[in-house]
């Protein structure tokens, strides 16, 4: 059929594109771009992968590709929609394919709805119990939610299976950090930090693990780092302006470091942070 040949050939196409993309990352990159040649570049991978797409519509790879592309262009919700419609492409029931309910599932967590992310998510771990990315994100998801110690079931067999990373790292340290126990959430914070000390949920984890363990210059620091790459970034990122609690940590660290005392109690600030979204 050359519908499908060409779907296919279209699929690659957009492929080529997206990879392109994503290695002319400016902070990731393997390699520099034009910014206005990569913005046409991921364009043109979202046009080839719908082209693709209405050319073949009951392949569920095309819409996988279609919502990874649109996730990179920071398109969320675009993704979300497309993700869903791939649920029944051609009229043919999808609901247990393990990958499209992990997508899905990590797609609610990006959007910062948990309790759709924990349903689609528990669902692709029933089919598909081992698959890394299934148990981490349960673990993450756990983590938002408050399971504190059934999240870390989870993030500690992430660790073991998957490369090093960031994120799992930040979520073990702020289980631990919830759990009280202290010396490993300042371990586990601290490992994210030297993976990638850009992240602001990292610095603030042990800037607030620094604080309980009365490690207050250390902590000063740590959450001067944490509030500079907030204001730098500008709250466009969707890690960045998360976490609320950030200014109220520096502003009481600023005041211990001037009075030399620390009146207001650590533990509050989580109450704060939620009360404040």
């Amino acid at each position: 059929d050359k519908r499908v040949e060409d779907g296919e050939k279209l699929a690659q196409m957009a492929e080529v594109c997206l990879e392109d993309y994503i290695e002319s990352d400016p902070l990731t990159g393997i390699r520099k771009e034009d910014p206005e040649k990569r913005k046409n570049r991921i364009e043109a991978a979202e046009d080839y992968a719908r082209s693709a797409l209405y050319n073949d519509p009951d392949e569920l790879n095309y819409y996988l590709l279609l919502a990874t592309i649109q996730e990179n262009r920071g398109h969320h919700r675009r993704a979300r929609n497309t993700l869903l419609r791939a649920l029944n492409p051609g009229g043919e029931d999808t609901s247990d394919d393990a990958n499209l309910l992990r997508r899905l599932g990590m797609n609610a967590y990006t959007l910062g709805d948990h309790e759709e992310a924990l349903l689609f998510l528990d669902g692709s771990y029933s089919i598909d119990p081992e698959e890394p990315e299934t148990i981490e994100f349960l673990g993450h998801v756990h983590t938002k939610i408050g399971n504190y110690a059934e999240a870390l079931g989870y993030l500690r067999r992430a660790e073991l299976i998957m490369d090093p990373a960031c994120p799992i790292y930040t979520s073990i340290g702020e289980c631990y950090l919830r759990l009280n126990d202290l010396q490993n959430a300042l371990l586990y914070f601290t490992a994210a930090v030297v993976l990638d000390n850009l992240s602001v949920d990292a610095l603030y984890g042990l800037a607030e693990s620094q604080t309980r363990l009365g490690m207050l210059k250390e902590a000063f620091c740590t959450i001067e780092s944490a509030s500079e790459i907030d204001n730098r970034r500008g709250g466009s990122d969707n890690q960045i302006r998360s976490n609320p609690k950030i200014d109220l940590l520096r502003m009481n660290l600023t005041f211990c470091r001037n009075m030399g005392s620390f009146p207001i109690r650590i533990l509050d600030f989580e109450k704060h942070g939620k009360q404040r979204r």
